[in-house]
C-alpha cells in the first residue's frame, strides 16, 4: 500500500468535546495498528474559546499538522468555527457540521461530537486503512472506557446506534 494519509480535523469551542472527539478517533485507529499524530490548538478553550484538533491517519507520517488545503474531512462542532476552517478543505473533501445534526431527534448540543464522530466513520469507505470496515462497536467499546457516568454513556450510545442505523 502507498503511504496514504487520511486527514481530520475537528473544530470548535472549549467545553463542546473536541479533544473528546479527537481522542476516540485516535484511539480507534491506534487499535487498527496505524501511526496516528495529533495536534491540538486550544489556548481559550477553557473559556468558550476556538478549538482545533489536527489528526493524521495512516502508515508513515512525519508531521501532526495537517497542511492548508489537505483536510480530507472537517468536523465542525461548532458552525461558526467550521466555516472559518472551510478552506483547509481539499477540493474533495468532507465537511461535516453539527448545525445540520441539532434536530428535534437530538436537540442536546452536548452530543454533537459523538454525532460527528460517528457519521466520520459511517462516511469513511469499506476498509479505509484496515482490513475491516470500523463499525459502531469501535466506538461504543471506546465510549465506554472513556465516559465513566452511565447516563452520559448511554445517550452517547444511543446517538451512535442511530446513527449506524440511518440509511446512507
Amino acid at each position: 500500500m502507498a503511504n496514504i494519509t487520511l486527514n481530520i480535523l475537528i473544530v470548535g469551542l472549549g467545553g463542546q468535546g473536541v479533544i473528546f472527539a479527537s481522542d476516540i478517533i485516535a484511539q480507534i485507529f491506534i487499535n487498527k495498528n496505524l501511526v496516528v499524530k495529533k495536534s491540538e490548538i486550544h489556548g481559550l478553550s477553557q473559556r468558550g474559546g476556538p478549538v482545533a484538533s489536527h489528526l493524521r491517519v495512516g502508515k508513515q507520517i512525519f508531521s501532526p499538522v495537517i497542511p492548508k488545503g489537505e483536510v480530507d474531512f472537517l468536523l465542525a462542532v461548532d458552525e461558526k468555527e467550521g466555516q472559518s476552517w472551510k478552506n483547509n478543505l481539499r477540493t474533495n473533501g468532507t465537511y461535516l457540521t453539527a448545525k445540520k445534526n441539532l434536530t428535534k431527534e437530538n436537540p442536546n448540543s452536548k452530543l454533537v461530537n459523538i454525532f460527528l464522530v460517528s457519521q466520520l466513520f459511517k462516511t469513511l469507505p469499506k476498509n479505509y486503512f484496515t482490513k475491516n470496515k470500523i463499525t459502531q462497536k469501535d466506538i461504543m467499546e471506546q465510549l465506554q472506557k472513556k465516559l465513566k457516568d452511565k447516563t452520559a454513556l448511554a445517550k452517547n450510545i444511543e446517538i451512535v446506534n442511530k446513527i449506524f442505523s440511518d440509511q446512507k
